[in-house]
C-alpha cells in the first residue's frame, strides 16, 4: 500500500489510473489464489472419498462372503439332518416291517398249532364208506355234467335214443345228395331230401322202420339194465348210509360209556381220599385258621354278591383274586394282623398237641 501512495504522489494525475490498474491486479492475484487452493482442496476431497469408497465396498464384499459361508454351512447342515430323518424313517419302516412279518409268521403257527389239536382231540377207529361214496358219488356227477356239457346237452352211451326211420335214411342219403349239389346249403339238402321221403313206397321204407324197431327194442333193454342197476346201487348205498349211521351212533354210545366210567373211577377215588382222611383225621388236633385272603375273599364274596346277583362261582373267585392282588401294602398288611392272633394261638395249640402225642408215644 505504500507503494501504492508513493506512486500517487509521484505521478499526480496519471496515479489514478495505476491505483486502479494495481488493484485490479491484486483483485486477480487473490481470485487466483482463491481459486488455486479450491482446486487443491477438490482435488484432495475425490482423493479421500475414493478410499473410504474402497474401504466400504471391500467390508461389503467380505460380509456378502460370509454371509454366503454360513448359508453354504446352513445347507449342509440341513442335507445332513434330512439325510438323517430318511435314514431314522428308513429303519423305523423296517423294524414296522419286521414286527408286522413277526405278527403273521405268529398267527399262521398259533393256527397250524390249534389245527394239530383238534385233530389230535378224536380219531375215528373205522373207516368211512359214506363219505366215500358220497365223494365218488359227486365225482361222477361232475363227471356227467361235463360230458353233457361237451356233448351239448346229448345223454350218455346207456341211454342214447335210437333214431327213427326218416333219420336213418337221411344219413344214407346226404352224402349222395351232397355230391350232386356241392354247393347247396343246409337248408336246400334237407327240402330236397323231406321230399324224396314222401315219395318212396312202403317197401323202399321197410327197412329203415325194421332197423329203427330193432334199435327201439335194444334201447328199452339197455335202459331196463341201466334202471336196475341204479335201484341196486341207490339201495347199496342206503345201506352203507344205514350200517354207518349205526357204527357211528355206536361209537358214540361207546365214548359215553367211557366217559361216564372215567367220571365214575375219579369220583370214586376222590371220596377215597376223602374217607381215608377222615379216619386218619384226629379229633383232637388243633384245626388250621383262616388266613387272611381266607378272611379277605370271604369279605369280598359278601360284597361282591350284593353288587351282582347272579354271577357264577368261578366268575366270582376270580374277581376275589383280581382284588385281593390290587391291595396296597398297608391294606394287606391290615388283613394279615386280623388273621395273625389266630394263627399264634393255632401255633401254641399245636406245639401242646405235639409235646403230648411224642410224650404219650
Amino acid at each position: 500500500m505504500a507503494t501504492v501512495a508513493a506512486g500517487i504522489k509521484r505521478g499526480g494525475g496519471r496515479g489514478r489510473k495505476a491505483l486502479v490498474a494495481v488493484l485490479d491486479n491484486e483483485a486477480n492475484i487473490s481470485a487466483g489464489d482463491l481459486s488455486a487452493s479450491s482446486a487443491q482442496k477438490s482435488k484432495r476431497a475425490p482423493a479421500r472419498s475414493g478410499k473410504a469408497g474402497k474401504a466400504a465396498a471391500a467390508a461389503v464384499v467380505d460380509d456378502v462372503a460370509e454371509l454366503q459361508g454360513m448359508l453354504e454351512r446352513l445347507r449342509l447342515e440341513k442335507e445332513k439332518a434330512e439325510e438323517m430323518v430318511r435314514e431314522r424313517d428308513e429303519v423305523i419302516r423296517k423294524k414296522e416291517e419286521e414286527i408286522e412279518t413277526k405278527g403273521k409268521e405268529q398267527e399262521r403257527l398259533q393256527a397250524e398249532l390249534r389245527k394239530v389239536q383238534r385233530a389230535k382231540e378224536f380219531k375215528p377207529t373205522v373207516s368211512l364208506p359214506l363219505v366215500k361214496s358220497l365223494l365218488e358219488k359227486e365225482q361222477d356227477g361232475d363227471d356227467k355234467g361235463k360230458k353233457k356239457k361237451k356233448g351239448k346237452g346229448k345223454a350218455g352211451p346207456e341211454r342214447k335214443k335210437p333214431c327213427p326211420a326218416y333219420v336213418l335214411w337221411i344219413k344214407d342219403q346226404w352224402v349222395e345228395i351232397k355230391k350232386e349239389n356241392p354247393e347247396a346249403d343246409f337248408k336246400e339238402v334237407s327240402n330236397t331230401l323231406g321230399a324224396k321221403w314222401k315219395a318212396l313206397g312202403a317197401e323202399e321204407k321197410q327197412p329203415y322202420e325194421e332197423r329203427y324197431r330193432q334199435e327201439k327194442e335194444e334201447y328199452h333193454k339197455q335202459m331196463e339194465v341201466y334202471n336196475q342197476k341204479k335201484t341196486e346201487e341207490a339201495a347199496s348205498l342206503e345201506k352203507e348210509e344205514e350200517e354207518q349211521k349205526k357204527i357211528m351212533k355206536q361209537e358214540a354210545l361207546e365214548l359215553l360209556k367211557k366217559k361216564e366210567k372215567t367220571v365214575n373211577i375219579i369220583k370214586k377215588t376222590k371220596e377215597k381220599r376223602q374217607m381215608k382222611k377222615q379216619e386218619n383225621a384226629d379229633p383232637n388236633r388243633p384245626k388250621r385258621p383262616a388266613s387272611s385272603f381266607i378272611l379277605f375273599s370271604k369279605e369280598a364274596r359278601k360284597q361282591l354278591l350284593e353288587e351282582r346277583s347272579g354271577i357264577n362261582n368261578s366268575t366270582l373267585n376270580a374277581l376275589i383274586s383280581v382284588k385281593w392282588k390290587e391291595l396296597s401294602g398297608e391294606e394287606r398288611q391290615m388283613w394279615n394282623d386280623k388273621a395273625a392272633p389266630a394263627m399264634a394261638a393255632y401255633k401254641k395249640e399245636m406245639e401242646e398237641y405235639t409235646k403230648a402225642h411224642s410224650s404219650s408215644a
